[in-house]
Protein backbone atom coordinates (compact mmCIF):
# COMPACT_ATOMS: atom_id res chain seq x y z
CA UNK A 1 0.00 0.00 0.00
CA UNK A 2 1.23 3.65 -0.46
CA UNK A 3 -0.17 5.17 2.73
CA UNK A 4 -1.21 7.98 1.21
CA UNK A 5 1.61 9.78 -0.83
CA UNK A 6 -0.12 10.42 -4.17
CA UNK A 7 -1.88 13.71 -4.30
CA UNK A 8 -4.70 12.40 -6.04
CA UNK A 9 -6.60 8.72 -5.29
CA UNK A 10 -6.65 7.28 -8.68
CA UNK A 11 -2.69 7.82 -8.70
CA UNK A 12 -2.49 5.76 -5.66
CA UNK A 13 -5.26 3.20 -6.91
CA UNK A 14 -3.17 3.03 -10.20
CA UNK A 15 0.11 2.41 -8.27
CA UNK A 16 -1.42 -0.05 -6.28
CA UNK A 17 -3.24 -2.15 -9.12
CA UNK A 18 0.44 -1.76 -11.03
CA UNK A 19 2.82 -2.71 -7.86
CA UNK A 20 0.24 -5.87 -7.53
CA UNK A 21 0.38 -7.04 -10.75
CA UNK A 22 3.94 -7.15 -10.77
CA UNK A 23 4.38 -8.95 -7.42
CA UNK A 24 1.55 -11.48 -8.28
CA UNK A 25 -0.50 -11.43 -11.55
CA UNK A 26 3.23 -11.16 -13.83
CA UNK A 27 5.44 -13.69 -11.92
CA UNK A 28 2.59 -16.20 -11.93
CA UNK A 29 1.98 -16.08 -15.76
CA UNK A 30 5.79 -16.12 -15.82
CA UNK A 31 5.44 -19.40 -13.64
CA UNK A 32 2.84 -21.12 -15.70
CA UNK A 33 4.84 -20.38 -19.34
CA UNK A 34 7.84 -21.92 -17.74
CA UNK A 35 6.53 -24.54 -16.15
CA UNK A 36 4.47 -25.53 -19.54
CA UNK A 37 7.01 -24.87 -21.47
CA UNK A 38 9.36 -27.45 -19.66
CA UNK A 39 6.62 -30.23 -19.47
CA UNK A 40 5.72 -29.76 -23.31
CA UNK A 41 9.65 -29.89 -24.05
CA UNK A 42 9.91 -32.87 -22.05
CA UNK A 43 7.02 -34.67 -23.40
CA UNK A 44 8.20 -33.79 -27.02
CA UNK A 45 11.49 -35.43 -26.70
CA UNK A 46 10.05 -38.81 -25.32
CA UNK A 47 7.64 -38.74 -28.11
CA UNK A 48 10.47 -38.02 -30.42
CA UNK A 49 11.18 -41.48 -32.53
CA UNK A 50 14.51 -42.84 -33.06
CA UNK A 51 15.42 -43.40 -36.81
CA UNK A 52 16.81 -46.85 -37.50
CA UNK A 53 19.89 -46.58 -37.57
CA UNK A 54 19.83 -44.61 -34.15
CA UNK A 55 17.59 -47.74 -33.03
CA UNK A 56 20.07 -50.35 -34.03
CA UNK A 57 22.91 -49.06 -32.26
CA UNK A 58 20.66 -48.51 -29.08
CA UNK A 59 20.07 -52.46 -27.35
CA UNK A 60 16.39 -52.55 -25.79
CA UNK A 61 17.41 -52.17 -22.23
CA UNK A 62 19.28 -48.92 -22.74
CA UNK A 63 15.85 -47.66 -24.97
CA UNK A 64 13.59 -49.08 -21.46
CA UNK A 65 16.44 -47.56 -19.26
CA UNK A 66 16.05 -44.18 -21.22
CA UNK A 67 12.03 -43.93 -21.77
CA UNK A 68 11.88 -44.85 -18.12
CA UNK A 69 13.81 -42.20 -17.04
CA UNK A 70 12.31 -39.43 -19.53
CA UNK A 71 8.89 -40.91 -17.75
CA UNK A 72 10.27 -40.30 -14.20
CA UNK A 73 11.93 -37.00 -15.64
CA UNK A 74 8.07 -35.67 -16.61
CA UNK A 75 5.94 -36.97 -13.36
CA UNK A 76 8.89 -35.21 -11.61
CA UNK A 77 9.05 -32.22 -13.38
CA UNK A 78 4.76 -32.30 -13.18
CA UNK A 79 4.38 -32.44 -9.34
CA UNK A 80 7.10 -29.78 -8.90
CA UNK A 81 5.58 -27.53 -11.65
CA UNK A 82 2.47 -28.30 -10.34
CA UNK A 83 3.39 -27.44 -6.16
CA UNK A 84 5.13 -24.67 -7.21
CA UNK A 85 2.18 -22.95 -8.81
CA UNK A 86 -0.47 -23.85 -6.14
CA UNK A 87 2.17 -22.83 -3.49
CA UNK A 88 2.56 -19.42 -5.21
CA UNK A 89 -1.36 -19.10 -5.30
CA UNK A 90 -2.07 -20.19 -2.52
CA UNK A 91 0.86 -17.70 -0.66
CA UNK A 92 0.03 -14.24 -2.98
CA UNK A 93 -3.72 -14.69 -3.36
CA UNK A 94 -5.22 -13.90 0.08
CA UNK A 95 -2.75 -10.83 -0.03
CA UNK A 96 -3.84 -9.85 -3.90
CA UNK A 97 -6.89 -9.85 -2.99
CA UNK A 98 -6.77 -7.50 0.31
CA UNK A 99 -4.80 -4.92 -1.89
CA UNK A 100 -7.44 -5.38 -4.52
CA UNK A 101 -10.67 -5.14 -1.44
CA UNK A 102 -8.38 -1.39 -0.38
CA UNK A 103 -8.53 -0.36 -4.64
CA UNK A 104 -12.37 -1.01 -4.44
CA UNK A 105 -14.10 -0.84 -0.87
CA UNK A 106 -11.31 1.17 0.91
CA UNK A 107 -14.12 1.72 4.30
CA UNK A 108 -14.75 -2.10 4.59
CA UNK A 109 -11.58 -2.90 4.06
CA UNK A 110 -10.32 -0.38 6.95
CA UNK A 111 -12.51 -2.34 9.26
CA UNK A 112 -10.80 -5.46 8.90
CA UNK A 113 -8.70 -6.35 11.72
CA UNK A 114 -5.27 -5.18 11.36
CA UNK A 115 -3.83 -8.76 12.51
CA UNK A 116 -4.96 -10.28 9.10
CA UNK A 117 -3.93 -8.03 7.15
CA UNK A 118 -0.85 -8.44 8.27
CA UNK A 119 -0.66 -12.05 8.11
CA UNK A 120 -2.28 -12.17 4.56
CA UNK A 121 1.23 -9.84 3.75
CA UNK A 122 3.73 -12.30 6.21
CA UNK A 123 1.77 -15.29 4.39
CA UNK A 124 2.54 -13.95 0.68
CA UNK A 125 6.32 -13.31 1.20
CA UNK A 126 6.51 -16.82 2.68
CA UNK A 127 6.04 -18.42 -0.63
CA UNK A 128 10.09 -17.79 -0.85
CA UNK A 129 10.43 -19.85 2.44
CA UNK A 130 8.34 -22.87 0.34
CA UNK A 131 10.08 -23.06 -2.61
CA UNK A 132 13.64 -24.49 -1.56
CA UNK A 133 11.69 -27.21 0.44
CA UNK A 134 9.75 -27.93 -2.92
CA UNK A 135 12.56 -28.07 -5.44
CA UNK A 136 14.65 -30.03 -2.84
CA UNK A 137 11.79 -32.63 -1.51
CA UNK A 138 13.46 -35.46 -4.13
CA UNK A 139 16.80 -35.05 -2.47
CA UNK A 140 14.96 -35.97 1.18
CA UNK A 141 12.80 -38.62 -1.19
CA UNK A 142 16.21 -40.25 -1.98
CA UNK A 143 18.13 -40.15 0.85
CA UNK A 144 15.01 -41.87 2.74
CA UNK A 145 15.10 -44.65 -0.30
CA UNK A 146 19.37 -44.84 0.07
CA UNK A 147 19.31 -45.13 4.32
CA UNK A 148 16.02 -47.88 3.82
CA UNK A 149 18.62 -49.56 1.31
CA UNK A 150 20.85 -49.29 3.61
CA UNK A 151 18.98 -50.54 6.43
CA UNK A 152 17.96 -53.54 4.84
CA UNK A 153 21.44 -54.38 3.40
CA UNK A 154 22.55 -54.46 7.24
CA UNK A 155 19.22 -56.52 8.57
CA UNK A 156 20.14 -59.16 5.44
CA UNK A 157 23.71 -59.10 6.91
CA UNK A 158 22.53 -59.58 10.81
CA UNK A 159 20.26 -62.49 9.45
CA UNK A 160 23.14 -64.26 7.83
CA UNK A 161 25.19 -63.72 10.78
CA UNK A 162 22.71 -64.45 13.10
CA UNK A 163 21.84 -68.01 11.21
CA UNK A 164 25.46 -68.63 10.64
CA UNK A 165 25.94 -68.53 14.45
CA UNK A 166 22.84 -70.69 15.21
CA UNK A 167 24.34 -73.60 12.92
CA UNK A 168 27.61 -72.82 14.52
CA UNK A 169 25.88 -73.57 17.99
CA UNK A 170 24.00 -76.37 16.67
CA UNK A 171 26.89 -78.09 15.55
CA UNK A 172 28.93 -78.00 18.56
CA UNK A 173 26.19 -79.05 20.73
Amino acid sequence: MSDNYFDEKWKERLYNVISLCGMYFVPLLVIVYCYTTIILTLHRNGISHMNESEEHRYCNDHLSNRNHLMSRAKRRTLKVGLIITLAFIICWSPYALVVLWFQFDEQSARNAHPLIQNLFFLFAVSSSVVNPFVHSRHLFTELRVSLSTNVTTVDTHVQKFTSTKVVREATQV
